[in-house]
């Protein structure tokens, strides 16, 4: 039977990108977005969805639900990056960067995890990112959410015990050179910051040969 994927934050970038390589393996994909109705037609279905909102998670939910009656995979990739200095960051600001890129996940992790548990199996991969490892200037509140992320994450994956739960599809985003960490540790100049990691072999499922694996 095939599985049922959904993915939020696929009107673009990375999540786009996902839908499209899992829909084209044969996987009934289904992608969000806060105005599907202004993003480009896509080959798999794109679904309204606001992970600020519990009603919207709920909704988007119960929408996949109805229409395949399972959903195998969750991928949590909606967010988006807050820059400038911290100190002139309003609360405001802050929060709602919270309210999308950590709670948005937690929402959605609380929406499907019990039906997965349920039915004794399931697939929830958070994307992370390498400023959830290492900070970066002017970016303090968003390497906050990744930090934050990375420690929900784990403490998922011990309670998740019947469903596989991954905390990366790759980390995204930037990481020093290795040779920088060393000097830095040795008191020397900060480090210079380079891509995101290389690909590896991801072996069978549905991310089997996507170069980044969860």
């Amino acid at each position: 039977m095939t599985q049922t994927v959904l993915i939020t934050g696929a009107s673009s970038g990375i999540g786009r990108a996902t839908a499209q390589l899992l829909t084209e393996r044969g996987f009934t994909v289904y992608g969000t977005a806060r105005r599907p109705d202004r993003a480009t037609p896509e080959q798999f279905r794109l679904l309204a969805l606001d992970v600020r909102s519990d009603d919207s998670v709920r909704a988007c939910v119960d929408q996949v639900l109805s229409q395949t009656g399972r959903l195998d995979v969750l991928v949590n990739n909606a967010g988006y990056a807050l820059t400038g200095a911290a100190e002139e960051t309003s609360l405001a600001e802050a929060k709602a960067q919270f309210e999308t890129n950590f709670f948005g996940t937690v929402r959605m992790v609380n929406a499907v995890l019990p039906g997965m548990r349920k039915a004794g199996a399931g697939r929830i991969v958070n994307i992370g990112s390498l400023a959830g490892l290492t900070a970066i200037p002017f970016s303090a509140f968003y390497c906050a959410t990744k930090f934050a992320l990375e420690a929900y994450s784990e403490a998922l994956v011990a309670r998740a015990t019947a469903v596989r739960h991954h905390r990366y599809a790759g980390r995204a985003g930037i990481r020093p050179h290795p040779d920088d960490r060393s000097r830095a540790a040795r008191g020397g100049t900060a480090p210079r910051l380079r891509g995101t990691e290389a690909p590896r072999d991801c072996g069978d499922g549905p991310f089997r040969g996507a170069g980044h694996c969860p």
